[in-house]
């Protein structure tokens, strides 16, 4: 019957109790003596006889004087010796060992069923010699054993530990190690020094090591090669301790590259990645085991030996399409515009069109990927798929001016040519295409382009992006010139504005495009179908003298169709003068009214101003609300909707689940398109804001 031993610190010390009996042996050969027994239970004399290079005789006396001591309790038979009990537990102790002492243990707590032939062919040991080893470690409290006599093997528990280490205490020899072999699956000491061109013996210590300070879990598996060799396999499941993961972008260029191409082509050669990364094999594997062994991204080797994926990660959208890689070849807004337009497009369609090579393709795709833009495949390195466009939608707030052009064009005619957008942007052919490209990857409504045009396949509404106070002079005097006058012929506007064509087109474009004017062009004529009605901001005092003098007139008619020849004979202006200043006061919210004809349509009467500005923090009256309060130095709030500064005449209103402030009427506009607030991004309606300033 099997003997089980526990081990614990409170027992004996096997040596130090038994060694005042034995005044000719040495205390390892005591050692030897105890531990070979309390292991094989029924042990030969002849074994111990070589053991401990005694005879017979010598092994009863021994055994015996152990009997005395009342340590044990046995049976003495004709060829071995019995033990039925032992009576006192062994104290595990901790001390000093060798190398291959601490391989060995390692290597017992990996397998933990073990033979003594296993033990012999592993470590290249006789009988002998293994019996030794384990005898001494058995004396010395670092095993404990069971044995099965079925199958003459033993059921080992290691309780001798290396100090654990912490996730930071890991080294990146370590990390590669344990990758690798998860990358493998399973693998031979061999292989790993071969491939990541790391001595034997230094792969071998550091799984020892880190086995023995449970690191890792790991486990052995024993076979016979074709030439009959004896040969240990690995298997790592996992590190027993996290790591944080980094962010990707805490990571090289080449853990990148690595990351985004084997997700893309959802299982790449070794050899792609080396040629395109230009580094040794022995490079590549440490990169992407390093990654594997910290589970930051897990990889697997098929039966293709391709490297894949065990999960193919999804990235968020974390950054703006334009800050990914400034120092890149690539316009990456203009190869997201190109895959969203095609779908399905080869790379070397891609690399003609935006005039890069075929490796500053893949980057770029891969760029887009690891940057949450683009979900899709690369087959065969020769075509990419798009599976799915995630951009962050500029929600019409932060766009620049040509994009403002660009959309504006199309809400205006629905569709425009290459050429005449060439024309509106100041741009050749090659640049035209580049920014046509780029305007696709926003989201903005469903776009088709081509080489010929770019077009809106359905009409989309969009807020206030700006006020008409931020456009440049001649911008808020074209602006206030059509929504007055309703029906302008172009040529009016070339005469009045001293304008080319395109150049009014552009100006008139880009007004639409900020959210401010909805027209319809049609030979030659720009009509107004709805525009954002204006609250004017400065006070009359602060407008220009000839505003001033206008208004002086304007308030001295008492008919409201007021002959715009009359006032330009009391002010010697020409009558296209007066036309353009009374259209400013209109456009920028002083009247309302229309003119027709010759004739101006007063509407209402001059707007009347609440008190001046204030200071939103301390109340101090401003001057000048768009600069910071002279008197606590505190910065005006800006619209969320159209990102002007605001100032306390104006009715304004508050998110109430972030507190973000932005004009009524602006807000009003965002609301009925999108339904939540630009800021949080959650659900809102119009009733449940509240003002920023309460009455």
């Amino acid at each position: 019957m099997s003997v089980i031993i526990p081990v614990r610190n409170d027992g004996i010390e096997p040596v130090d109790f038994l060694s005042p009996y034995f005044g000719s042996l040495t205390d390892r050969e005591i050692a030897i003596l105890v531990g070979s027994v309390v292991l094989l239970k029924d042990v030969k004399y002849k074994l111990l006889g070589s053991l401990l290079d005694l005879k017979k005789i010598e092994v009863e006396e021994k055994l015996g004087r152990i009997m005395q001591t009342d340590f044990w309790e046995g049976e003495f038979g004709k060829y071995s010796f019995k033990l039925t009990k032992l009576n006192y537990n062994l104290m595990q102790q901790h001390p000093e060992l060798e190398l291959h002492e601490k391989s060995m243990l390692a290597y017992l707590k990996a397998r933990y069923v073990v033979s003594i032939d296993e033990l012999q062919k592993s470590f290249s040991l006789n009988y002998e010699s293994a019996i030794h080893y384990l005898a001494l470690f058995i004396t010395k409290g670092l095993i404990s054993t069971e044995h099965n006599e079925q199958n003459d093997t033993f059921n080992i528990v290691v309780y001798y530990k290396l100090p654990r280490k912490e996730p930071d205490e890991v080294t990146d020899l370590e990390k590669k190690i344990v990758g690798y072999v998860r990358l493998k699956e399973v693998t031979m000491v061999k292989n790993i020094s071969s491939d990541l061109e790391i001595p034997e013996h230094i792969v071998q210590e550091s799984i020892m090591e880190m086995i023995l300070s449970d690191l890792i879990l790991c486990a052995f598996d024993i076979s016979y090669n074709k030439f009959r060799s004896f040969e240990v396999h690995i298997k790592i499941k996992n590190f027993l301790i996290a790591f944080q993961n980094r962010p990707l972008s805490m990571m090289n260029p080449s853990e990148k590259f690595i990351i985004g191409l084997s997700n893309l082509m959802k299982g790449v050669r070794l050899k792609e990645l080396r040629d395109y990364l230009k580094i040794s094999n022995s490079e590549l594997l440490g990169i992407i085991s390093k990654l594997n062994g910290t589970r930051e991204f897990e990889f697997r080797l098929n039966e293709k030996n391709q490297l894949i994926s065990v999960t193919v990660p999804v990235f968020d959208v974390n950054s703006n399409i334009d800050e990914i890689d400034r120092n890149s070849a690539v316009n990456y807004r203009s190869m997201l515009g190109l895959v969203k337009a095609k779908q399905s497009i080869q790379l070397s369609e891609i690399a003609d069109r935006m005039k890069i090579s075929i490796s500053q393709v893949i980057k770029g795709l891969i760029d887009l990927y690891l940057n949450g833009f683009i979900m899709g495949s690369i087959y065969n390195l020769k075509t990419f798929k798009l599976e799915n466009v995630r951009t962050i939608s500029h929600e019409y707030v932060t766009f620049e001016d040509w994009e403002k052009v660009i959309l504006g064009g199309l809400l205006s005619e629905g569709k425009l040519s290459m050429v005449k957008l060439g024309s509106l942007l100041g741009l050749n052919k090659a640049q035209t295409q580049e920014k046509a490209l780029a305007f696709m990857s926003l989201n903005v409504g469903e776009l088709i382009i081509t080489n010929a045009y770019i077009s809106l396949k359905k009409t989309i509404k969009i807020p206030p992006l700006s006020q008409i106070h931020d456009l440049d002079l001649t911008d808020q005097q074209l602006f206030c010139f059509l929504v007055t006058n309703n029906v302008v012929n172009l040529r009016k506007l070339r005469n009045i504005f001293s304008l080319k064509n395109q150049e009014i087109y552009r100006r008139i474009y880009l007004i639409v495009g900020s959210g401010l004017l909805q027209v319809e062009s049609s030979k030659q004529l720009i009509t107004v179908k709805k525009y954002f009605k204006n609250t004017p901001i400065d006070p009359i005092e602060t407008l220009d003298h000839d505003l001033r003098k206008l208004i002086q007139l304007l308030e001295r008619e008492k008919n409201d169709k007021i002959r715009l020849s009359s006032i330009a004979t009391k002010l010697m202006w020409s009558v296209d003068e007066v036309n353009l200043d009374i259209s400013y006061l209109v456009g920028m919210g002083y009247y309302k009214g229309h003119i027709k004809g010759r004739h101006f349509y007063k509407a209402s009467g001059l707007f009347k101003f609440k008190d001046k500005p204030k200071c939103f923090d301390c109340n101090t009256t401003l001057d000048n609300f768009r600069e910071p309060c002279p008197n606590c130095f505190a910065r005006p709030p800006q619209c969320s909707v159209c990102r002007s500064k605001m100032n306390s005449s104006e009715n304004i209103v508050v998110c109430p689940h972030c507190n973000n402030a932005a004009h009524y009427v602006h807000i009003k506009s965002w609301l009925k398109i999108k339904g939540f607030c630009p800021i949080c991004r959650n659900a809102l309606r119009l009733g449940v804001m509240k003002p920023l300033i309460e009455e």
